[in-house]
């Protein structure tokens, strides 16, 4: 009830929100340490003391508590620049007699000297709704002590290694503050790391971000950060784009800030409704190398993974190709009169299988490389290679020398025990395809771009397999001649014997071996085209015989479980 004559009328004021809604730079925090901080104690405690004051103040009090407010933060403000400015005196003088490195090294802490000026400058901003260039709780939030209960947000995706504009102390502070690069220093990723330093114990964040957090290699760093300390409560996944004109495809992610590990739901927004459709212990994913986030179970990844593999980078060297400076066709000639330039393909000229060069040679000159001055891995006798940007694995095999730009990874074997046309055969296999699909592929469809050292990560057997080098033999032949065998029969054979060796017990059990028929496969002749073209139909009429042992094999093989799934005809590998 009013009471007139008491203050406000007796009716308790409603909060004062101007200290609760802020613009500042949230990634950057306040320049401080021990010499600052002993200088602007007493008014931090007095500006603790009035901002809480102000959030009941009354409508009497509020104007007089603000002007008190505003003078404490010019305090704050001086006290912090007394402190710098004498640092910065201190380094002017001892500059003068400083040379070489020192003086350089001095110079730049000057500088960042005057930017902790520049952003304690806009300090008083906080007052005026407009950006504060820093964000630290005790000048904003001074009541909270321990953290947050609660950070939520749809944080920008930038990626300043792009912006011409970002200072480079803004890239460098950002790395060394969050001990990441977030792939191409990508600011919703220093955004995670940041809302952990905000929260309180057992707080809670909420972020909607893209989707690529799941399995991208660039954020191995913070999926595996999170798997230490947080719990990761739920992530719900949009299968279409959720705003207008977006290409980032994006998920909700919950985690708590804690120890306590429970299993993650899985959820699936469909226009207005929410359906869960799965719970999974992301503990489990500490062990994996990549640390990716899968959003199902996976029988047919579990049944493969139970084998004794070894990783491919364990058995082969794997390198990006030549990335150049700037315009990229001063490097490039359409003739090579010389003899003193390289053949050159980049990821439009890599098929399954086979390399379609179309003319184009690079005038090597290391000046103009950005990355990878090499010669070697281009030049050896054989060698793999496969298009980074792709839906799919798609090797190619390469005996001619070609050198490649950065658009193709270049796989060269660590020792000459390693037969790299039964790898081809394996790592072009549906199998292999599915594998990395479902382990290490990112879920952004807009743009997908494989990652090496994802690729290093997937399992080949460790022994080779000399029915599947020779099937590659007839099929990398056959290509671009004049034959009646079916190309995509050998890749389909390829196939099966794959999914022998690696579903072992599945295919035995439904007695759909092949490799048991197919011991004596005859090696190509060389040099001898015409008896090589018979051997590969003659092969190829054999087995392709619907009565034919391996035919019926195969064709039995359609109907284990895993490879149903592999192959589309069955949708339930993922549970």
């Amino acid at each position: 009830h009013e009471q007139p004559g008491e203050p406000n009328r007796g009716f308790e004021p409603l909060p004062n929100l101007d200290f609760k809604i802020v613009s500042a730079n949230t990634l950057i925090s306040a320049p401080s340490n021990k010499a600052i901080d002993a200088y602007a104690r007493d008014a931090v405690s007095q500006f603790e003391a009035a901002t809480n004051d102000y959030f009941s103040a009354t409508f009497e009090e509020k104007a007089k508590l603000r002007k008190k407010i505003e003078k404490l933060i010019g305090k704050i403000v001086d006290a912090n620049k007394l402190v710098i400015n004498q640092w910065i005196n201190k380094i002017r003088q001892e500059s003068n007699s400083a040379t070489g490195a020192k003086l350089k090294k001095m110079k730049e802490q000057q500088e960042s000297y005057q930017g902790d000026l520049d952003r304690w400058n806009t300090f008083p901003n906080l007052f005026k709704q407009e950006s504060v260039a820093f964000l630290e709780p005790k000048y904003f939030f001074p009541q909270v002590k321990n953290g947050f209960d609660i950070v939520i947000g749809n944080p920008p995706y930038h990626q300043i290694s792009k912006d011409e504009t970002a200072d480079l102390w803004v890239k460098n502070y950002l790395k060394s503050k969050y001990e990441t690069s977030g792939g191409r220093l990508n600011t919703f990723i220093f955004f995670i790391h940041e809302a952990l330093n905000l929260l309180t114990n057992e707080g809670n964040f909420v972020y909607i971000i893209p989707n690529t957090l799941l399995t991208q290699e660039y954020y191995r760093e913070t999926r595996k950060y999170l798997l230490d300390h947080t719990f990761i409560r739920q992530i719900i996944h949009f299968p279409s784009l959720q705003f207008e004109n977006a290409i980032v495809e994006n998920i909700t992610i919950q985690c708590i800030k804690t120890q306590k590990k429970k299993g993650t739901a899985i959820f699936l927004q469909n226009n207005d409704i929410l359906e869960k459709i799965d719970d999974i212990d992301f503990s489990k994913h500490s062990k994996s190398p990549n640390f990716s986030f899968k959003l199902s179970k996976n029988c047919v990844i579990e049944s493969i993974e139970i084998n004794e593999f070894v990783f491919l980078d364990s058995i082969c060297k794997i390198n990006q190709a030549i990335a150049l400076k700037g315009d990229k066709n001063l490097c490039l000639r359409y003739e090579n009169t010389s003899g003193n330039y390289y053949r050159l393909i980049d990821g439009r000229n890599i098929n399954k299988y086979r390399i379609e060069w179309d003319g184009i040679y690079l005038d090597y000159n290391v000046n103009r490389i950005h990355s990878c001055k090499r010669k070697d891995i281009f030049e050896t006798n054989e060698k793999l290679l496969f298009r980074r940007v792709s839906s799919s694995l798609i090797f190619a095999y390469d005996d001619q020398k070609y050198f490649a730009l950065n658009t193709i990874v270049v796989i060269n074997v660590k020792n000459h025990d390693v037969d790299l046309k039964f790898l081809l055969g394996v790592l072009n296999s549906k199998l292999l395809n599915y594998y990395y699909k479902n382990k290490f592929k990112s879920t952004k469809t807009v743009f997908s771009e494989i990652q090496a050292r994802s690729l290093g990560k997937l399992l080949v057997p460790r022994i080779s397999n000399k029915e599947i080098s020779t099937l590659v033999n007839y099929r990398l032949y056959v290509d671009n001649k004049n034959t009646s065998a079916d190309i995509l029969f050998f890749e389909n054979l390829i196939d099966s014997i794959v999914y022998e060796m690696y579903l072992p017990s599945q295919i035995h059990s439904a007695d759909s071996g092949v490799i048991q028929h197919l011991m004596n496969l005859p090696a190509l002749v060389e040099g001898d085209e015409t008896e090589n073209l018979a051997i590969i139909e003659r092969v190829y009429k054999e087995l392709s015989d619907p009565a034919h042992p391996v035919s019926l094999a195969m064709e039995k093989m359609k109907e284990v479980e895993a490879v149903r799934i592999i192959e589309g005809l069955d949708k339930a590998g993922s549970r």
